[in-house]
């Protein structure tokens, strides 16, 4: 599942379409942004903690988050947040699909021929086709057997590093990627305030490696909800 786009707390566009850069912003509209941010971040307190505000549902696993927070200064952090292990994972798909492109290159779909009493015409996915270049198995099967070889040649390494992107409209960008199983309040909340000490770019060069079942290889689903009306779930399981 894609990552659903965050929702905006004010227009970044000037009165030509134009992006605008949030340094490049007034004083009143920087102002008026950070406290729409921080009326949110206080209506969800009883449910958030008080430090942040997301419109992503937390359920208990997520391994990525969209959120905000607040800085020194009147600072607004516009915050991607993922785990290590969501990096690793993702990082895996790509070598076993590139893997797989190496060995065949993929065929569009194509469609059987219609039937004679609906009319209708299914379509074939050619990555559902056993084939023996990956040894009779399907390009997708062959691709998930791949991942557990991937991960247990230790081949692929991430880091954790907090990056700040200063072209976002709506605060300080914030890409961070953290060493926990998953985020729930109580990291996020805890990450928040390692990071508020310093508020600086960050990149620890220790790798990080992890083992086919120390990952989960399902659909990591971030509804957009309002954490008011829909509280996180901190031992919700994946259904």
């Amino acid at each position: 599942m894609t990552k659903a786009h965050k929702r905006r707390p004010s227009s970044a566009l000037s009165s030509r379409g134009r992006h605008l850069v949030y340094s490049s912003l007034s004083s009143k509209r920087r102002k008026r942004i950070y406290i729409e941010i921080k009326n949110q971040i206080r209506r969800a307190a009883p449910h958030l903690g008080g430090l942040f505000y997301t419109h992503d549902y937390l359920h208990g696993k997520n391994g990525w988050i969209d959120c905000y927070f607040l800085g020194k200064n009147r600072t607004v952090y516009n915050v991607t947040l993922e785990t290590a292990r969501h990096c690793f994972s993702e990082m895996v798909r790509e070598r076993a699909r590139d893997d797989a492109e190496d060995l065949l290159p993929s065929e569009e779909i194509t469609f059987a021929p219609r039937d004679p009493v609906t009319g209708c015409r299914q379509i074939i996915f050619p990555e559902d086709t056993p084939n023996k270049v990956f040894n009779g198995m399907s390009r997708w099967d062959w691709r998930l057997a791949q991942e557990r070889l991937i991960c247990e040649a230790r081949s692929i390494h991430v880091f954790e590093k907090i990056t700040l992107h200063h072209d976002y409209a709506c605060g300080v960008g914030l890409h961070a990627t953290i060493d926990v199983p998953t985020l729930t309040v109580a990291t996020i909340n805890e990450f928040t305030l390692a990071f508020l000490k310093h508020e600086t770019a960050f990149t620890n060069p220790k790798p990080l490696s992890y083992g086919y079942d120390e990952i989960f290889w399902g659909l990591d689903a971030n509804a957009i909800v309002d954490p008011c009306e829909n509280p996180p779930r901190e031992n919700a399981e994946y259904v």
